[in-house]
């Protein structure tokens, strides 16, 4: 059959499970660089407020030095230079005054003895005037001028009181005398002006080194302040980061980063208090989610995670309920039951209903369905410990019955709990005790009508009892028992096949089932080799029974595990095919030796049930890549006419024959029955 037409096959295969998994609605259909940014705030306010430091240090320095500065400015200019301003303005009102005082005595307007007292204070006046200007000026020259013009100026009061006194006044030269004074009073006036000049412009210089300084000091501030408001910025900035950090990281700590659903902490620290009204607790999990990981990557699985949250979300709006995502592939609702309200049963269905239509994800339709568990407040319990024992053991029931479906909590669960207690904890002992065994159902080649082997099926005789593998297989499965059980079961059928074969001579084949968790156990190759080893098997007569779900998870992993038990001389089987998600282009490339079609497709198989056309389509998918197609749960002869009529090549089931004994199928060897 060329790549096309098995291709062609494969894609009707593909659209007839479908239609199975949506006529029987089947189950098998199926998740913190702030710290950077933080440091990286952090040492930037650091160094700001370095920076201010450094600021205020080299400010209060720099306004020291300018202080003293306009204090050695400002000294000399308070203690020298304004009272010599003042010192050369009395001097020249004393001037002034001479010179007033010779006018007026002239024109008889005071008389002489005031003449002569005005004119020995004036002089005595100037006299001290002139003194304070020796002390400031020393030898210069504008004041060793003034000193000589003063001389001649001081001499002409007497001489004009020599005239006027005189029998006869010489009134020419008496003005002569006035026009001479007031010549010398300008002159000396105009040395004044120099001096005042000179002292004015010592005091400008004082008075602009004191304003260039106090310019400077407020441009520091200027400068200091706008530091600051930057820095207060930031600062501002950084204490926002910082509080908005803290609310995402508060509101990280109470809810699921993929969903944003509530988280198992918020869910927990809530049943703490939980209220005094009635309420129930409920937990769901996702069934299968597994699958759709190891069909579809975890990316996948995330996708479908987030739109399963949302639609949970809508679905519960409105109902009073508060939707929690705990950990893995599970939820938690909070319901407060009232008169208003519906009953919690109705919610529960709620929940189912919101699941029935498919998920898009990852360009593919995935069906995906809840197994719900719930328990009444105060009816099941009056604490949140008991609430949560009673919910999750109403869980384990509704995923015990298959998934799908709702469990509200009875007290019969409790004696169910307790029992699955007990079974688990004499199960680690069944080993020990010797009280597992194999059983072995035959297995038929249609074309010859002979029997090529059995699959060997593990059964627990516990006492007088014989527990149901339905029963403790899951239980193993969930403990982790399954591990030793697995590899015991592994050498056990082994050795049995080597007995067989070298006892009868015939060539015949033990098929055994590998469970997920063995097949993932990283000492799963080491103990096959192991195992092969000691018990002198020859590695052809023996086949593993893997589920499709298995092999596609981590497929990868899988070729390289599959083709290194081939390498070992094994034979390979896809149990329970028609029931996973396999990749056809994977699927292709496993080293496999036969398909097994599960038993839920043929037990109801006739020629025009849609189970028929599905088991055609595997049938003709598995010969198109070389491989040997196996039925398993043949029960009646019009399924084995059906399998037969469409090429199937062996089968499996009670019309057969039943799973036996090892001493009993040893006389099957002998006398297989005819069908």
């Amino acid at each position: 059959m060329d790549q096309s037409l098995w291709r062609h096959v494969w894609i009707e295969l593909s659209v007839l499970l479908e239609v199975k998994r949506k006529i029987n609605h089947d189950d098998s259909s199926l998740w913190l660089l702030m710290k950077t940014d933080n440091a990286h705030h952090r040492w930037s306010i650091y160094g700001l407020l370095a920076v201010i430091v450094a600021m205020s240090i080299g400010l209060s320095a720099i306004i020291a030095q300018t202080g003293q500065e306009i204090r050695s400015a400002a000294t000399p200019l308070l203690k020298k230079k304004l009272p010599l301003l003042d010192q050369i303005s009395r001097l020249e009102s004393a001037l002034l005054q001479n010179q007033l005082t010779l006018n007026q005595y002239f024109a008889y307007s005071i008389p002489r003895d005031r003449f002569l007292e005005v004119q020995q204070s004036s002089r005595a006046e100037i006299e001290a005037h002139f003194a304070q200007l020796d002390t400031a000026f020393g030898t210069s020259p504008e004041l060793s001028a003034m000193r000589g013009i003063n001389n001649n100026l001081i001499s002409l009061g007497p001489h004009l009181d020599a005239l006027m006194t005189a029998k006869t006044i010489d009134w020419d030269e008496a003005r002569a005398v006035l026009v001479a004074l007031n010549i010398l009073t300008v002159e000396i006036r105009q040395e004044l002006d120099k001096l005042k000049t000179i002292t004015e412009t010592e005091v400008y210089a004082a008075g602009d080194r004191t304003r260039s300084g106090i310019d400077r000091i407020i441009q520091l501030v200027y400068l200091y302040s706008l530091a600051t408001l930057i820095t207060a910025v930031f600062v501002i900035h950084h204490i926002r980061a910082r509080l908005r950090s803290e609310h995402e990281l508060a509101h990280q700590a109470t809810h699921d980063l993929l969903t944003g659903l509530e988280n198992r902490r918020s869910f927990e620290r809530l049943l703490t208090s939980l209220p005094e009204h009635p309420h129930a607790i409920i937990l769901a999990s996702i069934d299968r989610f597994e699958r759709v990981i190891g069909g579809l990557g975890h990316e996948a699985g995330d996708q479908l995670m987030q739109k399963i949250a949302a639609r949970l979300s809508e679905a519960m709006t409105g109902t009073g309920s508060r939707v929690f995502r705990l950990d893995g592939y599970s939820f938690a609702l909070l319901y407060s039951v009232g008169s208003d309200r519906p009953p919690v049963r109705s919610v529960l269905m709620g929940m189912q209903a919101a699941m029935a239509e498919p998920f898009e994800v990852a360009n593919n339709e995935v069906f995906s369905h809840l197994s719900i568990g719930a328990a009444n407040h105060p009816a099941d319990g009056n604490d949140a410990g008991s609430l949560m024992r009673n919910a999750d053991a109403a869980l384990q029931a509704a995923r015990q019955g298959g998934g799908n479906e709702f469990v509200i909590y009875s007290h019969e669960l409790n004696a169910q709990t307790q029992e699955r207690l007990v079974l688990e904890a004499q199960l680690s002992h069944a080993l020990e005790r010797e009280e597992l065994v194999l059983h072995y159902q035959p297995q038929q080649n249609l074309s010859r009508g002979t029997l090529i082997g059995f699959e060997s099926l593990v059964r627990w005789q516990r006492g007088s009892e014989m527990i149901s593998p339905a029963e403790f297989i899951p239980l193993a499965e969930d403990s982790g028992l399954i591990i030793p059980i697995g590899n015991w079961i592994l050498a056990e059928a082994c050795r049995q096949a080597r007995l067989w074969n070298e006892e009868t001579g015939l060539e015949l084949v033990v098929a055994i089932n590998i469970s997920s968790l063995q097949f993932r156990h990283p000492d799963f190759l080491q103990t096959v080799k192991q195992t092969l080893a000691e018990t002198g098997v020859d590695p052809s007569s023996i086949e593993l029974e893997i589920t499709e779900s298995i092999a596609m998870q981590n497929a990868d992993y899988t070729i390289k595990l599959l083709q290194s038990l081939r390498h070992l001389g094994l034979e390979l089987v896809i149990d329970d095919f028609g029931t996973g998600y396999s990749s056809l282009a994977y699927l292709k490339r496993f080293p496999l030796k036969k398909l097994k079609i599960d038993q839920s497709f043929i037990r109801h198989l006739s020629p025009a049930s849609n189970d028929a056309a599905i088991v055609k389509a595997i049938i003709s998918l598995g010969h198109s890549l070389g491989f040997a197609v196996i039925a398993e749960g043949v029960e009646t002869s019009e399924q084995l006419e059906c399998l037969s009529h469409w090429g199937c090549d062996e089968i499996q089931g009670f019309y057969y024959g039943r799973p036996l004994p090892a001493e009993v199928a040893t006389a099957f060897i002998g006398k297989p029955p005819t069908v």
